[in-house]
Order: C-alpha cells, then structure tokens, then sequence
C-alpha cells in the first residue's frame, strides 16, 4: 500500500526553511554619549516603570543622571550604586535628613533601597513589600490562632504608630502614649470580633472623672501590649473576660500586679481592704462563690464619675444596668439591679 507521509527528505527541507527559535540577548548599549535630553524609560528601559506606583524621576524618564551617575564621557555607562546611596537620595528628600533623634536601622545605614524600589513599585511608597511583610523580615512578631492582634498591626499599619526612619522618642514613635493612642481611641472603635471600644480620650479629659492611676498618667503600656499578646484587649497579663467567674489568684495576674491578692482571699480583715462590714471582707464575698463576680462586675479600669472606679451600670448579657455607690465616712452603700440598697460600716 501506498503512503501518503511526506518522506524524510521533504520534511528536511521543509524545516530548513522554517525561522530557528534564538535565546533572546540582551541589547548592547547605544554607542555615543548619553542622550540627557532622551526619556530613558520610553524607550530602551520601559520595563522600570510598569507598576502601580512611581518613582518622580524614572517616571519622567529625563532625569535618570539625577541618581546614576555616568561612568566616563562618551560612554553609555554608569557607575554601580555602594550600599549607601542615603547622599543621593537625600538630595530630593532633605526633610529625611538625619537628626539627633534615635535613627532606624536601615535608614542609619543608608540603607533606602532595603525598604524601597528605586524605580516602581506596586505598594505605597515604593516599598518593596507590603508593610507588615516588610517590617516582619526584621521584626518578628510571631502572631498564631490564639492570639489578639493589634488593629494597626493586623491591617499593616506600623507607620501609624512609628516612624520609619527617625524620631526622637523611643521606638521611633511618632508621639508618645497617651496621645499616640488618642489617635484612634479618641472615638468609638470595635474590636476584631465586632464588641464595642468605649472611648477613652474623654474620660482623659473630664475632670470630673476619678480616674485609674496609670490611665491618669498617660502610662496605657502599664495595662496593654502594643502589638499582639493572649489576652483580650491586649492585656499584659490575664483578667477575667467573663461577668461570673471562679476566683483564683492566677486568673487576676494583671489586678494583682498592683492591688494585693490578700484583699481577695481572706475572708475576714480589719486591714487588707477598706470594703469590709466590721471584719467581714465583702470583696471575698462577692468573688469567692458559686458564681462569683469579676472586677469588671462593679469597677471600671480606665476611670468613674463614682469613687474607688465604681461603674454607673454594667453590661449583664445583652442588658444595660444601673450601678449606683455613695462613700461615706467609715463605709458606703450600694445599689444594683442584682439587689435592694445594702450599706456597709466598717465600724
């Protein structure tokens, strides 16, 4: 039987008259003096401005001498960048210029091509990565499934609280606390499971308000982590989330890093707390039962128009409840929802 495939002499020469595939390589530069009238990146360096966000100069494509310098007269060549190129871009950006503040690192080093693109990029700023994977290269925060997360952090907003290249408070803070907070807790904020942050900045403010020591002194760091941590609301140390729990004095670390356990504990004193009837110890005897009552039951820890931080009201499941505490003398009285008006004396 006759074949019709084309024999290996017709395929031969029908693939002699075909194009070869060829390794692309790579232009050499123009011959001549460097053009500085010429836009570089228009023509044979396009691929420096493709992405999302600009470089001034190698977007326009006429200043490239701005930063690269010409290796000699005639020749379309340039001299490598060093480590340090912070003089070439300090002449532009002047108010980077080195203060006698703490400097970062990098930007010490002269080091501004660890963090930014010198020509595009496709992140704010030219960096080189997203924020938080940026800083996290040197700044380790090693968050997990547990853990509560700052805001700022989780959204990658380091530069919302520090600056990057210097400042003259620790930790290149841009303002120090309390104000640095005051930034977003002037008003009313959520955390990440969708409960309501109460502002604190009017507390702060009103003088009317008998406010917690630490909170009193702008020293919010006394009480919370700024970046991540275990505990809800960034607290350093553990504090009952609940409205009832079961006392024990690992479950108030962060209360009793201040306040002694001992007002807690024992159930009768003349001296371990002021909030006894004769020597009965009341705050024993709201903790230390079936259903005992956390702090956050009577006290707020930021501050209180009533004394020693007593609360107005209370949250009690999805209901609000009114809390009212009168001081007198040698005791008080109290009157809740949970029961009728009770007076204490501690005489």
């Amino acid at each position: 039987m006759r074949s019709c495939s084309p024999g290996p002499a017709w395929v031969l020469a029908l693939l002699a008259c075909l194009p070869l595939a060829s390794t692309p390589v790579r232009a050499a530069p123009p011959d001549g003096p460097l053009d500085t009238s010429a836009s570089c990146t228009e023509s044979c360096h396009q691929g420096l401005t493709q992405r999302a966000v600009q470089h001034a100069p190698a977007k326009r494509g006429d200043r490239c001498t701005r930063c690269h310098e010409v290796a000699e007269p005639g020749r379309h060549a340039f001299v490598k960048p060093g480590r340090d190129v912070s003089p070439m871009c300090l002449t532009c950006h002047r108010k980077l210029k080195p203060g006698d503040g703490t400097l970062h690192k990098p930007f010490a080093d002269g080091r501004c091509t660890g963090c930014h693109e010198a020509h595009d990029s496709d992140h704010p700023a030219l960096l080189k990565r997203s924020a938080t994977t940026l800083c996290q290269r040197c700044h380790q925060q090693n968050t997990d499934a547990g853990t509560v997360v700052h805001g700022p952090v989780r959204d990658g907003q380091c530069v919302a609280c520090h600056d990057p290249h210097q400042s003259e408070r620790v930790a290149l803070l841009k303002v120090l606390p309390p104000e640095l907070c005051f930034t977003c807790h002037s008003g009313a904020l959520q955390d990440a499971a969708g409960r309501n942050l109460p502002p604190t900045r009017p507390l702060y403010e009103d003088e009317s308000v008998l406010r917690h020591e630490p909170f009193a002194e702008g020293r919010c760091g006394d009480c919370h982590l700024p970046h991540d941590g275990p505990n809800p609301r960034l607290l350093k140390a553990a504090y009952p989330a609940d409205f009832y729990t079961e006392f024990a004095g690992e479950e108030y670390a962060l209360c009793f890093g201040c306040h002694q356990e001992q007002a807690f504990s024992q159930s009768r004193t003349l001296s371990a707390t002021g909030f006894r009837n004769g020597n009965l110890n009341l705050h024993h005897r709201h903790v230390n039962r079936a259903k005992g009552r956390s702090c956050r039951a009577c006290h707020e820890p930021h501050g209180s128009t009533q004394p020693a931080l007593v609360a107005q009201a209370f949250d009690f499941g999805s209901k609000r409840l009114g809390l009212k505490y009168e001081r007198t003398e040698t005791g008080g009285s109290c009157t809740t929802m949970c029961h009728s008006p009770v007076k204490y004396d501690r005489c």
